[in-house]
């Protein structure tokens, strides 16, 4: 399994105030899981290593699907959304509310944060548990 750093960082980087500081924690905790499952092996990223239902490949993958949904989110609601604080509806799930639901951009981009260094932790364990290499190592 082979994985490469998102172009998003670089543009990231560049842009100044909440919105900059917002993209690059969330491509900082993106770098983070890419270095847990950098080098491993198609067998290896199917692999459970813990009582979990958890894998390194499917850790990436939930990951990469989360980040499309939300980014499709924010991008129909009104272009690029140029202000965190507006808000854009949350698509109908089988467990939300009867009414919409809307979040402000910054609440979005704080549950990409959330999510994506939360399951960091997970491959980090997964990693560790399948051949002793983590995270901290591999920087």
């Amino acid at each position: 399994m082979t994985t490469s750093s998102d172009s998003s960082e670089t543009s990231a980087s560049s842009l100044p105030g909440e919105r900059g500081e917002l993209l690059r924690a969330l491509a900082e905790q993106r770098e983070l899981l890419l270095l847990t499952v950098r080098g491993i092996t198609d067998v290896q990223a199917v692999q459970r290593t813990t009582v979990s239902e958890l894998t390194l490949g499917g850790i990436v993958k939930h990951m990469a699907r989360g980040e499309l949904v939300w980014t499709q989110i924010l991008v129909k609601a009104d272009g690029e959304l140029p202000d965190l604080d507006r808000s854009v509806p949350l698509p109908r799930t089988p467990w939300s509310p009867p009414e919409t639901v809307y979040w402000p951009a910054r609440r979005i981009l704080l549950h990409l944060i959330r999510e994506t260094a939360q399951h960091a932790g997970h491959a980090d364990i997964i990693r560790e548990a399948l051949d002793g290499a983590n995270t901290t190592a591999q920087r």
